[in-house]
């Protein structure tokens, strides 16, 4: 071990790498003779139209097939807009008719008022023929 260090420290400060004489002269042409020989690149190949579309065709098919397959599991019709009657969706039976709405909340409220109020408007009543 100890002749190892000693080499060490001989060696400390010195370059151990040495390069032969005249090897940096003519290394790029002697580089480039080793290379092969550049080959002919052949023709680009042409890409037709149909190539480029046959993806978006895919594509397309999928989701015609997802509408297709939604549709058939939901229940609807030909019409696309209602609902067949052996679907599993409930339908709404309420009506959207706002004077319809508007005409039972007045019912309502006048029902409202004529059972919490008839006590007092009788009682009133009766005391004005005593």
């Amino acid at each position: 071990m100890e002749e190892r260090s000693s080499e060490l420290d001989k060696m400390k400060g010195k370059n151990p790498f040495i390069v032969p004489e005249g090897y940096m002269e003519g290394l790029t042409d002697r580089i480039m003779s080793q290379l092969p020989e550049k080959e002919v690149q052949p023709e680009a190949r042409r890409v037709s139209m149909v190539t480029i579309v046959r993806p978006w065709l895919y594509i397309a098919a999928l989701f015609a097939g997802v509408l297709f397959l939604y549709q058939t599991m939901t229940g609807f019709d030909n019409d696309g807009l209602s609902i067949s009657k052996d679907s599993l969706r409930a339908e709404s039976t309420m009506s959207t008719d706002i004077y319809a709405m508007q005409y039972s909340y007045e019912d309502e409220y006048l029902e409202y008022l004529e059972t919490s109020y008839a006590g007092y408007i009788l009682e009133a009543e009766l005391s004005d023929f005593e």
